[in-house]
């Protein structure tokens, strides 16, 4: 990948994960303090507030694994395990109290 290719490209991802963080972190950061502040209470504001915490990092992760090249490839070394077959073995092992 050529120098000029590369910037672009982690320029793009920095943008991509600095947006994430900002949409899903700061603006509902920023929500609760204007809605401590004021004192306005709202259920439906507070409950996309939270989705808007639990999705942070679940989109931080997938973020993480596409920009960064070797979570992608540990990534795709767990898949291509994943098509070799296993063997389980079970072991029947019946413990047996006695009553005396």
């Amino acid at each position: 990948m050529s120098e000029p290719m590369k910037k672009k490209t982690q320029h793009s991802s920095f943008l991509s994960a600095s947006s994430v963080t900002l949409v899903l972190f700061v603006v509902p950061v920023n929500s609760i303090i204007l809605s401590v502040y004021t004192g306005y209470q709202n259920q439906i504001l507070n409950n996309f507030i939270f989705l808007a915490f639990a999705s942070h990092g679940i989109a931080s992760t997938v973020i993480m694994v596409v920009v960064h090249n070797p979570y992608r490839r540990f990534l795709r070394s767990l898949s291509l395990q994943s098509s070799r077959k296993f063997t389980i073995m079970v072991i029947n092992s019946e413990i047996r109290f006695r009553t005396t």
